[in-house]
């Protein structure tokens, strides 16, 4: 398993640069970097938005790629309009990656791609979405999953990985009164921590007209929030968003949630998903290994587990479900889904672990396990960084 480092206050008194290129691949020039921009520039404490629109202006390419190398501390936002048209890859080293501080919410027209990196989000308000869609979005979007009026944004529109996420006031990811679609939502080994300041914002926000994200895969991470408030909800798609409505034909595409051996802990108020009982009748449902830690024990709903993320109507005709190996917390008691009270049918979970892991120390993002029960697990769920502890526990 790779190993992130890093630092939320890194001390450095020299100055470094970070060089940035645009993507414009030709037979003559396979590589697609343009060898006039390697003189462009930042030093740490820069703004990359100044940066961004500087190269943005030099390249007709489709791709601009920022390398930060190592020894880069920390850079700033200011405010990020991503241009029309491009693809924005920001990358730093993996060992100490560079901090970047969010001075204003990130406005994203294009796809965007982050690994290695850090992003401090607590300058930002409580009304804010740290990533969200441009407000006037690229007319060469719409119909571009085949038919429709959806702003489809094909491929990998967003791509997190390794990356921390460091307070969070809002949510992280929303469509800004838009009919965005992003075919492809990734988030792979990552931290990303809420400190909700208002308490009705939600993770991914996309509730505008019938719209809604056709594939989100979270793998391989721990998503929490601390403090006094929670998420409304994790997932927000229109009532009456469905794959058909995206621009997909739904003979033979689905709207599709992949959650993987992720660390789910304190996150909402409501239903970890909310959307119309539609969306259900063309949807996959990948839910494995992960920990799901509800702190909401009195809301009547709270242990009906597959309904929290599939919905209040239950499985349809076309659902595919695939709950497995997963194990549910309610304010640290674990509940166990084949003995669920009315559970319906499709209410359980194959191979539930109905014990507490007993996290090190949650309330500061520590989630090793360190019940020895749960230890005892050749394949415990959860976000693996944390099953890695497990793994040396054993071996000592």
């Amino acid at each position: 398993m790779k190993k992130i480092s890093f630092f939320l206050n890194c001390a450095a008194s020299a100055m470094f640069a970070i060089a940035l290129t645009a993507c414009n691949a030709t037979d003559d020039n396979p590589t697609g970097f343009d060898p006039s921009l390697k003189n462009v520039t930042i030093q740490s404490g820069d703004t990359l938005s100044l940066k961004i629109s500087e190269i943005a202006e030099k390249t007709a390419g489709d791709e601009i790629f920022v390398e930060i190398p190592a020894g880069v501390d920390t850079v700033y936002t200011g405010e990020i309009t991503t241009p029309y048209g491009k693809k924005v890859t920001i990358v730093s080293d993996e060992t100490i990656p560079t901090v970047i501080k969010a001075t204003a919410p990130i406005i994203l027209s294009n796809k965007i791609a982050l690994k290695n990196v850090v992003v401090n989000a607590v300058e930002l308000s409580a009304s804010d979405n740290l990533f969200t869609y441009n407000a006037e979005p690229d007319e060469s979007f719409i119909g571009a999953a085949g038919s429709g009026s959806m702003y489809n944004i094909l491929g990998e529109a967003v791509k997190f990985e390794n990356v921390v996420f460091d307070s969070i006031p809002g949510g992280l990811l929303a469509d800004n009164g838009k009919a965005y679609v992003p075919e492809e939502v990734i988030i792979d080994n990552c931290i990303i921590q809420f400190v909700p300041k208002a308490g009705n914002k939600n993770a991914f926000q996309f509730n505008t007209n019938n719209n809604g994200i056709k594939n989100l895969t979270i793998k391989n991470s721990s998503v929490y929030a601390t403090g006094g408030k929670r998420l409304g909800y994790f997932v927000k798609y229109a009532n009456n968003a469905r794959i058909d409505r995206f621009g997909y034909d739904n003979t033979k595409d689905k709207i599709e949630f992949h959650y993987n051996n992720n660390t789910f802990y304190g996150l909402c108020s409501n239903y970890f998903h909310n959307y119309g009982g539609n969306l259900k009748n063309y949807a996959e449902f990948d839910i494995t290994k992960n920990i799901f830690y509800y702190d909401n024990a009195n809301n009547t709903q709270t242990k009906q587990i597959v309904q929290r993320i599939v919905g209040q109507a239950g499985k349809a005709a076309g659902t595919e479900l695939n709950f497995d190996g997963n194990a549910f917390l309610f304010n640290g008691e674990p509940y166990d889904c084949n003995q669920a009270t009315n559970k319906q049918s499709y209410d359980v979970d194959t191979n539930s672990i109905g014990l507490d892991p007993k996290f090190k120390d949650a309330a500061k993002g520590n989630f090793r396990p360190t019940n020895l029960i749960f230890l005892n697990f050749e394949n415990a769920p959860g976000d693996p960084r944390w099953v890695d502890w497990v793994n040396r526990y054993k071996k000592n």
